[in-house]
């Protein structure tokens, strides 16, 4: 049999500079589309790393950039240009892998780092500079459906962030008990853990709804953040239980340093809090102030539209695979490809409390809030009185603009769905509203009864 030469193991070197030339002509969709293709296509060519990682970069796609780099220092551990790239990506987000970069680079060259770190203090404790940075690529992988390779990189870790991630790992499986189990354990041990104790509240919302939650909702609110992280978690620990005024006064007694800490999805999240309180201008100067990340910036554009248009923009609060387990969402597109019976049936078997299906409407964006709609709507036309009763309530609540609102509300008219000659409480411009459902019926058949005149008679 003849052997393949080596050089149909990789693509042709015009196609990377014709990738290349899409980039510097602004072309990015085109770049990304291409590279894609030969990624797939020839997964073990190293130069494509590179090359992914530059269309990434020139496409501002910020979280994507930090996982690229980390698979690319990983098929070339002596590449400085691959370490570069690394603390680049990583310098907002993930801090400590930006950190372990540096130090890579300076092994290479062969050059002492001036600021060396070996030891990481926390304040549950130290912890190795590896062993931080383990953790921090396993809360990047977990945003990319990498759970395995997630929990492989932490599984010898001792540590109540190791026990934090090994609960969002559990989650990412569509295990949602183990990891409620995992966080109490973790929190009832150390229970000024911030971060746990708001996944707890995430948990056991879908697991158990919402009542039953004030406890745990006043142990978040009492407890003051030790880090930027946990300001997030106290913040939107806050906002899902709609206690804005709290999280408005902890965003505003935030100590310094840590409001310094905090990344663009802070900034985000203040905005949301001051906007639910009917502070358009607090909200516009919290996206401001973040940084050039693309969500606060096109978040501000529509914001802007919203305050002039006194419509409701759609806010997304976290990632999708905070508000759904990855494994599941991932099985749910991929049978969706080939199975749409299959696919939906795959939702109907992940049972999350109503309470949660409405925060994650109001609070996750169109995507996630299409999921719900997926989710529910044919139980509800099936006769499930849960379902249809969260897709009505859903209607006075601020999910996404108006206009999808009504829309939503015409289609639950035409199913059957509301009661004819009714009233139902829907949100808009701003506010709840009543609005009446109304049967129309339309005969065309002119009667005795109906008195026109002789020439509209006639026609």
């Amino acid at each position: 049999m003849k052997k393949k030469s080596p050089a149909e193991d990789r693509p042709q070197s015009a196609q990377l500079e014709a990738i290349r030339r899409l980039v510097k002509d602004d072309q990015i969709d085109e770049a990304e589309r291409r590279i894609e293709l030969l990624r797939q296509r020839y997964p073990n060519h190293k130069p494509l790393y590179a090359l992914y990682w530059d269309v990434l970069y020139a496409a501002g796609a910020i979280l994507e950039l930090a996982v690229a780099a980390w698979d690319w220092v990983h098929v070339s551990p002596n590449s400085m240009a691959a370490w570069e790239a690394l603390e680049i990506s990583c310098e907002e987000d993930f801090p400590i892998l930006a950190i372990a970069a540096r130090h890579r680079l300076a092994a290479l060259q062969g050059e002492p780092l001036d600021d060396a770190i070996d030891v990481i203090d926390t304040p549950f404790g130290a912890l190795s500079l590896d062993d931080s940075m383990r953790l921090d690529a396993a809360r990047m992988l977990l945003n990319f459906d990498r759970a395995d390779e997630a929990e492989a990189l932490i599984v010898h870790i001792d540590h109540v962030f190791a026990r934090n991630t090994f609960a969002l790992v559990a989650f990412a499986h569509g295990d949602v008990e183990r990891a409620e189990s995992i966080l109490e354990e973790c929190c009832r041990a150390v229970p000024n853990n911030l971060f746990g104790l708001e996944h707890l509240l995430r948990f056991r919302l879908w697991l158990h709804g919402i009542d039953g939650l004030s406890e745990l909702g006043d142990a978040i609110e009492a407890l003051p953040p030790m880090r930027s992280e946990d300001l997030y978690s106290k913040l939107f620990g806050l906002a899902l239980l709609g206690r804005f005024e709290a999280a408005e006064r902890a965003w505003l007694e935030a100590l310094p340093e840590y409001l310094s800490g905090v990344n663009d999805r802070a900034h985000y999240l203040a905005a949301f809090i001051a906007w639910r309180q009917g502070r358009s201008d607090d909200a516009l100067a919290r996206l401001r102030a973040a940084g050039a990340g693309g969500e606060c910036e096109s978040m501000l554009a529509d914001l802007l539209l919203a305050v002039d248009r006194k419509d409701e923009p759609d806010w997304v609060i976290d990632t999708q695979y905070n508000w759904w387990p990855s494994v599941l969402l991932t099985q749910f597109r991929t049978l969706y490809e080939h199975d749409q019976k299959a696919a939906f049936q795959s939702l109907e078997d992940t049972k999350p409390h109503m309470d949660y299906f409405a925060r994650m409407a109001e609070m996750a964006g169109f995507s996630m809030r299409s999921l719900v709609y997926t989710r529910l709507c044919q139980p509800a036309m099936d006769g499930d009185v849960a379902a249809r009763t969260c897709l009505v309530e859903m209607l006075a609540r601020p999910c996404g603009p108006d206009v999808e609102r009504e829309g939503f509300h015409a289609w639950l008219q035409e199913r059957g769905l509301l009661e004819s000659n009714s009233q139902v409480l829907i949100w808009k411009k701003g506010e709840v509203t009543e609005s009446s459902n109304l049967t129309l019926n339309i005969d065309t058949a002119i009667t005795s009864a109906i008195d026109l005149p002789d020439e509209a008679a006639a026609r």
